[in-house]
């Protein structure tokens, strides 16, 4: 979220004039727009799993995040919205449907309600913070710096979870790889069916 509100603050610092950096939110709503309806159309894939595709938009997003510091022209910039917009949009599609797959029909939408509301504490909290950072500093980019590293430290969380679980399941890897995509097809036939 913090691209999102500190961006033309970020742009003035950098001498771009108004009139250009506000068109930089154009490219960030068409390309959340094709990343959302992209991870929708991807997840969809059935050798695709959505968890892995959800971090790996995380760790872009947050990378992205952390590039807006490198980028100082309108060029510049525009690569790296897109690459942002793109990433936060497959977010949002991944993010959902991890979030039914990991729940019984019954628990959906309580868990999606306490979802919403936890990211809604952050996305509130967050552009304050890295305001303040940046008003503190006299730039953004500790601010940025710093809300790009949550993203991607955030993303690589599962990743060592994954890793503790095969190192438990170390027996048989080739088992454990087809166990989860199995997994992955039955969740996926259940929620076709709905």
């Amino acid at each position: 979220m913090v691209p999102y509100v500190h961006l033309i603050k970020h742009c003035d610092d950098l001498g771009i004039p108004a009139d250009r950096s506000s068109s930089l939110f154009s490219f960030l709503g068409v390309f959340a727009a094709i990343g959302r309806l992209g991870g929708g159309c991807i997840c969809d894939i059935k050798r695709i799993n959505s968890l892995f595709l959800y971090q790996a938009a995380v760790f872009v997003a947050g990378t992205a995040t952390m590039l807006f510091i490198l980028a100082d022209t309108y060029a510049s910039l525009v690569a790296v919205v897109i690459m942002f917009s793109v990433a936060d949009g497959l977010m949002v599609s991944t993010f959902i449907i991890e979030l039914f797959k990991s729940v019984e029909d019954s628990e959906r939408a309580p868990c999606l309600g306490f979802c919403m509301m936890a990211a809604g504490i952050l996305v509130f909290g967050s552009p304050p913070l890295t305001g303040l950072m940046a008003d503190r500093f006299g730039n953004y980019v500790a601010a940025f710096l710093t809300a790009g590293s949550v993203g991607v430290l955030g993303s690589l969380i599962p990743f060592v979870l994954l890793c503790i679980e095969r190192k438990n399941n170390s027996d048989n890897h080739a088992a454990y790889l087809e166990e989860i995509m199995d997994k992955e097809q039955t969740v996926d036939k259940e929620m076709q069916q709905i």
